[in-house]
């Protein structure tokens, strides 16, 4: 009997320690179903993200900056403002972004009653902040396996029309 606790012992912190390898590994890809595009420009620069986050929001997520390193998402804390009358409660939630357990910055994913969901990024070493929006253009990735077209971006339309 002793033996066969070893084995399911063994067995199981097999599973964790892969299950929590697996979370932190830079070259993982994106679930395209569940990815959102996000996009902006400040100071000439574009910034495009993509962004999963997991049904249960507390669980978190996933971002993925400009089609570089993945970066898990870890839920932090949720704020809701409750405007009686007003028509535009929102609700936000922020999340602490992690490689390797260390934090690199911060999302605010924040959706008002009756509009698009934004998304505010604050970098932990910068004290600027960025405000990405919705990017529909990019979600219509007709690349199998790419969640976000970054080619087709609202921004890049905008830019060459100026």
């Amino acid at each position: 009997m002793p033996r066969r606790l070893t084995i399911a012992a063994t067995f199981l912190f097999a599973i964790t320690a892969h299950a929590a390898q697996s979370q932190e590994n830079p070259t993982m890809e994106i679930d395209k179903l569940g990815a959102t595009c996000y996009s902006s420009r400040e100071k000439k620069e574009f910034i495009f993200t993509t962004l999963v986050l997991f049904n249960d929001k507390r669980l978190g997520g996933y971002a993925k900056h400009n089609n570089g390193t993945v970066f898990r998402l870890k839920y932090l804390y949720p704020e809701y403002v409750d405007m009686t009358g007003a028509g535009n409660d929102s609700q936000s939630h922020t999340y602490a972004e992690m490689m390797n357990n260390k934090m690199t910055g911060y999302y605010t994913y924040t959706w008002y009653r009756g509009d698009t969901p934004a998304l505010e990024y604050r970098p932990k070493k910068k004290s600027q902040s960025y405000s990405l929006r919705l990017d529909l253009e990019a979600s219509n990735s007709g690349i199998p396996g790419v969640a976000c077209d970054w080619s087709k971006s609202n921004l890049l339309s905008e830019e060459e029309n100026n």
